[in-house]
């Protein structure tokens, strides 16, 4: 007689949790799906909506998945290709819809490519690199239309002008200026001018949707603003960080803010992120009793994991950004709340997971159902002083931040209602995890002297009524 509680010999994958990011750029798709991002040597495709890497570019060639390391690359505008560069100074063009290399070309510069953009139209290419040098490609025919120098440092930021009929290029480098090309006028190598407002490093441009506001951020503490016209300055405003992403919001609405005092459609409100961890929602334009346009904060929100944050990006509807913290994850934010709320968050790399519990609800740990959210979690350590709590259906992710040093271990409570974990910092501590929206420490442990590196909690469920205390079980190890 068979015994149906038989081990089972195989297991088939049915949903998977792999790295989508980890560190440096990221690009939002045309149809606002897909976040087109930067993992190690290759790039990824991560779905918003369900939190799955949906592919990545080296597994569409064996050549460059085995001998190539992918350093820079962009996005066309329509989504259609996908330029890379790479540390052995090849470029080539991708067709994400036959996932297929279609051409590839050498690059001139001599060292690798930092950073790259498509024009408006996605005829054009700039790419910036080490040598100081930018040069401007024809894709489709892969050549070589303009070689630009100026910079006297390492060029990190190229970006051309929104309107596709404007052929004039933004450039910005560790010199701490930002040059501006015009790329039809030859006069001066195309330098048409070099904007010199910044003290450092300028990490961030962006436009206002008619195209002749730009704003800049750097790492001087302040952002910019200019008349893309002339290119004269306009205002200079104190951040009190270092800006490390910036976004102009689009659309602009025509109506009156909640306080009557600026008309709507005679300012500009930008996103600005920094190494503190706070966002901040900016709007400059005129206002009653002022005779010359302010700009100043209507809006903050201070990431409560105290993570830098990196990069900013608005949605096409305007009412949401996509934030990009030092961790290598992505907060989503409510840009039309009052307090700049955290909708969503998911991560974009695990690093070394050192432990894995299974969090359901009570009254259904023993008939679980993956299509249901509400029903299961998954609480992991990973190389980190922060719990991450996923939700293996959608991956949204939950940060439990306390611990100073690596969590280690971990154990979930037979009732499903508490965790425990422990930590390089000699502690540990128990955490409610019954209201997955509000998940909160309940108790530190102190004691030992050493590393702690395993913990867990007795089996028996009736330990855990409310009338009776917690029983733990630590190890001590030397580490």
């Amino acid at each position: 007689m068979s015994n149906k509680y038989a081990i089972c010999r195989s297991l088939q994958v049915k949903r998977e949790h792999v790295g989508a990011y980890s560190g440096g750029k990221v690009q939002l798709s045309k149809d606002d799906k897909t976040l087109v991002c930067s993992y190690g040597s290759d790039v990824t495709f991560l779905d918003i909506q369900t939190g799955l890497v949906t592919g990545n570019l080296k597994s569409m060639n064996k050549v460059v998945e085995s001998s190539e390391e992918l350093s820079a690359f962009a996005l066309h505008p329509k989504g259609e290709h996908i330029v890379t560069s790479s540390k052995n100074l090849q470029l080539r063009l991708w067709s994400v819809s036959k996932k297929a290399c279609i051409r590839s070309w050498k690059s001139n510069h001599k060292t690798p490519v930092l950073c790259m953009e498509y024009d408006g139209s996605g005829t054009l290419v700039a790419t910036g690199g080490s040598d100081r040098v930018i040069q401007i490609w024809d894709v489709e025919k892969g050549y070589c239309t303009h070689y630009l120098r100026g910079h006297t440092k390492i060029v990190t930021l190229v970006r051309f002008h929104p309107n596709p009929h404007n052929l004039v290029l933004y450039s910005c480098s560790q010199d701490c200026t930002v040059k501006v090309w015009d790329l039809v006028d030859s006069e001066n190598n195309h330098c048409k001018c070099t904007l010199t407002g910044h003290t450092a490093q300028v990490t961030s441009i962006s436009f206002s949707k008619d195209g002749w506001t730009m704003v800049t951020g750097g790492r001087d503490n302040v952002v910019n603003i200019w008349n893309a016209r002339n290119h004269a300055l306009l205002k200079t405003v104190p951040t009190f960080e270092s800006v490390e992403g910036l976004a102009v919001i689009h659309p602009v609405k025509d109506t009156q803010d909640s306080d009557n005092i600026i008309k709507i459609h005679e300012s500009l409100e930008f996103v600005t992120v920094g190494d503190k961890g706070i966002i901040r929602l900016w709007r400059y334009g005129k206002k009653s009793n002022y005779k010359s346009k302010v700009c100043e904060v209507i809006r903050k929100h201070e990431n409560t994991e105290k993570a830098g944050l990196s990069k900013i990006i608005v949605r096409q509807s305007g009412k949401e950004a996509i934030v990009v913290t030092g961790d290598q994850s992505f907060q989503f934010i409510d840009l039309s709340s009052e307090e700049l709320c955290l909708k969503r968050h998911i991560m974009g790399f695990n690093d070394e997971i050192l432990c894995v519990k299974y969090i359901a609800e009570k009254s259904r740990a023993q008939n679980t159902n993956l299509t249901s959210s509400s029903t299961l979690r998954l609480a992991m350590a990973t190389n980190s002083e922060k719990v991450r709590i996923i939700n293996p259906v959608t991956f949204d992710t939950t940060l439990l931040t306390g611990h100073s040093a690596i969590i280690l271990s971990l154990d979930v409570s037979p009732c499903f209602q508490y965790l425990a974990t422990a930590s390089k910092d000699k502690t540990a501590r128990i955490w409610n995890i019954t209201d997955q929206d509000n998940t909160y420490c309940v108790g530190r442990c102190v004691g030992h002297t050493e590393g702690i590196g395993s913990i867990a909690f007795p089996r028996k469920e009736k330990s855990f009524s409310v009338n009776q205390h917690f029983f733990l079980q630590g190890v001590q190890i030397n580490l």
